[in-house]
């Protein structure tokens, strides 16, 4: 979806997010927009970045809060699955 649409469900109590997924380039916000504001509702949300820029290039955008965790485009379900894991400890 768009970065609007994340701050609307990790804003409602009712959704019980535990990970935010972001892409570095989504439609309205970036992600570091997004992230900004997703930050402001829940400082410990766990987040993982998609781009398909370098690491470096993407997460230089990201200056509030921790640094977020970083996913190189493309990449597979596996990967992603196992990413996920990683990032909420699991």
């Amino acid at each position: 979806g768009s970065g609007s649409e994340a701050i609307d469900r990790v804003a409602d109590p009712a959704n019980h997010i535990r990970m935010a997924l972001l892409d570095w380039r989504m439609p309205e916000m970036d992600g570091a927009e997004t992230l900004a504001v997703l930050r402001q509702i829940d400082p410990q949300l766990p987040v993982l970045v998609m781009s398909g820029y370098t690491e470096s290039q993407t997460l230089s955008s990201f200056h509030d809060g921790p640094t977020p965790a970083f996913m190189a485009k493309p990449f597979g379900v596996d990967l992603l699955t196992e990413k996920v894991r990683q990032v909420l400890g699991e």
